[in-house]
């Protein structure tokens, strides 16, 4: 049971959106990069008044849409 207690106090601390300059820090991806993907519309995002908030699985799904599949066969090198 105390490890249940624990893990609720750590995700009550952790914001459920982030912001761009949350999410570049954490994604790799500059404010930029993430800016220009909201801008085509290929991340999802919450407008809220004049900012734009992300929650970390639109930046995971995009990731496993643009990933690039590594070759298994090693010859090639």
């Amino acid at each position: 049971m105390q490890k249940l207690n624990s893990t609720r106090k750590t995700a009550e601390n952790l914001p459920i959106l982030l912001t761009i300059g949350q999410m570049a820090k954490i994604s790799g991806l500059g404010e930029h990069t993430i800016r220009k993907l909201i801008r085509e519309g290929q991340l999802q995002h919450v407008q809220v008044g004049n900012r734009r908030l992300l929650h970390e699985d639109a930046i995971l799904e995009w990731y496993s849409r643009h990933k690039v599949e590594v070759n298994s066969d090693c010859s090639s090198l």
